[in-house]
């Protein structure tokens, strides 16, 4: 477990691709009742899809400038910058000064990029709250931003009726509460890294390699039906706090199945575990900014989210989960590109 100074989501923004793919357009591909059986399985039935050369770093860049408008927020004001993802603008030049630059930071502004994938959103707050626990540092930028429908193999269902793209956009403060720590519990296991994995674009194999993201979907169910329950557990435990004490769960949105099991297994009630996978799918690290902004969006009384348990877990593979007080966490409507 690590503990920080407590930090708070002040405002957060998500964009995704106005292009719209209906999942009864793969009939022909594949028959429509594999399709509803996969959307059975997934509670996906529609896909949010980049064309052209947008990714998710531009979708980033798009809900930042509404961020910044809706907040009332000049990037003057920023003193750090955050990009999470796994599909990076370039292969060797970072993405995050980039960004930075589109959305006018001070040249003072420290920028990082931390290349992670699903679980990318909750390393991405802790690699915030020790940032502004330095001195200098009062506001910080996580973006978080994803266009994996680039590397889809055409043929291969087990991703082309899964991930979507997306990008997000989220303002963290130190929060005026000091009475509680920011504690976060996270893990790796690099050895079952191959279950969702792309081979192109490093340096390990250079010659022939698949250049398509491929998923082993069993075997992500089996991680998420053993590391999650205990991973929540342990959270709960090392904040002295029940299921009955949390007000929402906030999962990575990996599919209907995993979610579904995942309340079975931790007996959690329906209504405390959100969803957004019929609107926008599983967009990797975004989904679980995209559902705490859904949620927020809903919840209209702030108190109802005052521990708000976020837990992303996947590609690497890693994990990751923290309860923080998002009662005054302020979202705005999606945006679509």
């Amino acid at each position: 477990m690590l503990s920080t100074a407590s930090i708070e989501i002040k405002h957060i923004s998500a964009a995704v691709p106005k292009n719209c793919i209906q999942l009864d357009s793969f009939v022909g591909q594949w028959d429509w009742k594999y399709l509803e059986r996969a959307k059975a399985l997934t509670g996906i039935s529609k896909f949010h899809r980049a064309t052209g050369d947008l990714t998710g770093a531009d979708l980033c860049v798009h809900a930042t400038n509404l961020l910044f408008e809706k907040a009332q927020t000049s990037p003057a004001e920023i003193d750090a910058l955050i990009f999470v993802s796994s599909t990076f603008d370039y292969s060797q030049c970072p993405t995050g000064p980039s960004i930075a630059s589109q959305i006018g930071l001070k040249k003072q502004a420290i920028v990082i990029d931390l290349h992670s994938g699903c679980s990318g959103y909750v390393y991405g707050l802790l690699n915030a709250a020790l940032l502004l626990q330095s001195k200098g540092i009062k506001k910080c930028l996580l973006l978080n931003g994803e266009t994996i429908s680039k590397f889809l193999d055409p043929a291969d269902s087990s991703t082309q009726l899964i991930f979507s793209d997306a990008g997000t956009s989220s303002l963290i403060e130190l929060s005026q509460n000091q009475e509680r720590n920011s504690r976060f519990i996270l893990g790796s296991n690099g050895n079952s890294s191959q279950i969702i994995f792309r081979e192109e674009g490093g340096a390990k194999r250079t010659v022939d390699a698949d250049p398509y993201l491929r998923m082993n979907g069993m075997d992500i169910l089996g991680l998420s039906s053993k590391v999650v329950p205990d991973l929540i557990s342990e959270l709960l435990a090392a904040e002295d706090l029940t299921i009955e004490e949390i007000d929402g769960f906030i999962f990575h949105q990996a599919s209907l199945k995993i979610l579904e099991l995942l309340s079975a297994n931790l007996k959690l009630p329906k209504e405390k575990v959100h969803s957004t996978l019929a609107k926008y799918g599983n967009s990797g690290g975004p989904s679980l900014p995209i559902t705490l902004l859904d949620y927020k969006l809903k919840s209209n009384i702030n108190a109802a989210s005052k521990n708000t348990v976020l837990c992303a877990f996947g590609v690497g593979l890693s994990w990751g989960a923290v309860n923080l007080d998002c009662s005054q966490t302020i979202a705005y409507p999606m945006l679509f590109v």
